[in-house]
Parts: C-alpha cells; sequence; structure tokens
C-alpha cells in the first residue's frame, strides 16, 4: 500500500490532481479537486489499494496543476509532500 500527501500554495483558480505510480505506467490511485479559496493552501492525500512490489519496481508521486500561473508545492514546516510505502507482509 501506499500513501501521498500534497499541499498547493493558495490560489481559488484552476484544478489539482496528485498520483501514484507504478513503475512510470499504473496509475495506482488519484485525487482531483477544484480549489475553495483565495487564502487557504489546498492539502490532498491519496491511498492506493495493496499491490505486489518486486526488485527494481518502483512507485512515484505526481503532483499538477493548470491554474495559469506557477503554482508551488508546499515544502517547509507541516507542509512537505510525502510518500510512503506500507510492506502488508508476504
Amino acid at each position: 500500500m501506499a500513501v501521498g500527501t500534497v499541499a498547493f500554495e493558495a490560489s481559488a483558480s484552476g484544478h489539482r490532481a496528485i498520483n501514484i505510480l507504478f513503475n512510470n505506467t499504473t496509475e495506482l490511485c488519484r485525487s482531483d479537486f477544484n480549489p475553495v479559496s483565495n487564502s487557504i493552501d489546498t492539502h490532498s492525500t491519496v491511498t492506493s489499494p495493496s499491490f505486489e512490489m518486486a526488485e527494481g519496481d518502483y512507485i512515484e508521486l505526481r503532483a499538477w496543476q493548470n491554474s495559469g500561473s506557477d503554482l508551488d508545492v508546499m515544502a517547509s514546516g507541516d507542509h512537505k509532500p510525502t510518500l510512503t510505502l506500507i510492506y502488508l507482509g508476504p
């Protein structure tokens, strides 16, 4: 299982999405959303179902936005992108 979190800086324009990819081909999970305020940072979390990995496999957390201007992913204090891989056993 994998869990990812991302916080975008505040902006009421556009659309946001985050997803977790397996080996750059399979989307394990996705969150799409529209911001609701110009004054509140937008947070999102995605959780994948369980999946099997083998040697050489990898996962990625991707963030996307189309606000029409540069929009940073927050990366300080409690607002840091995280990607957690949870081992559920054999």
